[in-house]
């Protein structure tokens, strides 16, 4: 599977939409529904934005948005199952589903930190063993091609530092010099961390 885990606030976040929307074919689709309405599709930032407010993590967790971008030149269109739910007041939601699919979930801003965000995804030979849904809808080159452009525009376009092996985009780099804090689990990262690397074409200098 390709897993790249990064810090951005909001100002990364849209840029890195901004890229996909107007660079690749990608249909961007929420995970799961919300309780009791139909799966949204969204055509533009400004749609995920209503939806979500891109940039702040209420939580502090990680992962306050979760999309799934699906690329029709390069798998079959993916399925919506409906999810019957066992929640009192709440009948159903539902998710998309594909082999295909990539994931960007969102962290963000949170009290004084900067949660990770996420972009990932089946490769073939994950998909082929352990994937339930078929992987033969999935051009396999195709998908490693935009993955591939995808995380270059992360890794040597928006970039500029590095820390345990997570990107720490611009403007988040930017936040930490004012004392913002990039956190994942119980590991903290400030500007003065020793492990911090800062970037020239996503390489460390």
């Amino acid at each position: 599977m390709a897993n790249l885990d990064f810090f951005a606030v909001r100002e990364d976040l849209l840029d890195l939409l901004s890229f996909i929307y107007s660079e690749t074919d990608c249909v961007v689709f929420e995970s799961y529904s919300r309780f009791d309405t139909e799966l949204r599709q969204f055509g533009s930032i400004q749609e995920v934005d209503s939806a979500y407010r891109i940039g702040d993590d209420p939580n502090g967790n990680g992962g306050a948005i979760t999309l799934q971008l699906h690329s029709p030149s390069i798998s079959a269109p993916p399925r919506v199952r409906r999810i019957n739910l066992n929640v009192p007041g709440h009948s159903f939601r539902f998710s998309v589903e594909s082999a295909g699919l990539m994931q960007l979930y969102f962290g963000g801003a949170h009290n004084g930190f900067i949660s990770r965000s996420h972009f990932g995804h089946w490769n073939e030979a994950g998909a082929r063993q352990r994937c339930i849904l078929p992987s033969d809808e999935v051009n396999w080159t195709l998908h490693r091609t935009l993955s591939g452009k995808i995380q270059r525009h992360i890794k040597n376009r928006l970039a500029h530092a590095k820390v345990h092996g997570r990107y720490i985009l611009a403007r988040s780099f930017a936040e930490l010099q004012t004392g913002k804090i990039a956190r994942v689990g119980s590991l903290d990262f400030g500007a003065t961390h020793p492990d911090l690397k800062c970037l020239s074409n996503g390489k460390a200098v």
